[in-house]
């Protein structure tokens, strides 16, 4: 009885030998087989392009500046510079305003291109405004004709300030008579943008 049990022992353990052998060789080879399966292969080729996509911005607004005068008449005599009396939207640091200091001037201080648009509305039927940078006439001379007492007329152009900076911009009453800019919301502004 003790040699079968040492029998089935010794057949036992071989039988156990060979399953753990055999489970060896097959963990070897399923590694092996993810080894190779890891390998990274040629590059295959290129695939269809695709549809173009939709168009990017056409530029790029660098600064800005917002002004306007509102909630009250403003008189200004002959040759007289309009002011302003509120800041609706302002970004980078190209331009200032100072509505303590010098509420009639705008400040440029890159040269570059520089988006302008400006409107206004006078209490008389008709007159004029006009745009003065650096306190002197711009060539050819930018002026504003406004020919209703009830509806903005507003001009847009593009101008180019050179070096050195700063450079000053207003708008002076180019009528040859005393005017008021209407009690309106606003009554007059004046919108600049540096693109360039």
């Amino acid at each position: 009885m003790i040699l079968r049990m040492f029998i089935l022992i010794i057949a036992l353990a071989g039988s156990l030998t060979s399953t753990l052998n055999a489970g060896f060789t097959r963990g070897q080879r399923i590694a092996e087989e993810s080894k190779n399966a890891s390998t990274i292969g040629p590059t295959g080729p290129q695939g269809i392009q695709g549809n173009t996509g939709p168009a990017g911005p056409t530029g790029s607004v660098l600064s800005g500046l917002y002004v306007e005068w509102n909630g009250q008449g403003q008189p200004l005599g002959v040759s007289g510079a309009v002011e302003f009396n509120s800041k609706d939207a302002f970004f980078g640091t190209d331009i200032t305003w100072n509505i303590l200091t010098l509420p009639s001037i705008i400040f440029i201080h890159t040269a570059g291109y520089y988006m302008i648009t400006f409107g206004a509305i006078l209490d008389s039927a008709t007159g004029s405004l006009q745009l003065f940078i650096d306190n002197a006439e711009t060539t050819p001379k930018i002026i504003l004709e406004c020919s209703s007492s009830s509806v903005m007329s507003s001009i847009t152009f593009l101008h180019y300030f050179d070096a050195p900076t700063p450079h000053i911009i207003q708008l002076i009453n180019a009528t040859g008579d005393p005017r008021t800019i209407k009690n309106a919301f606003p009554g007059v502004f004046f919108n600049i943008i540096r693109v360039q």
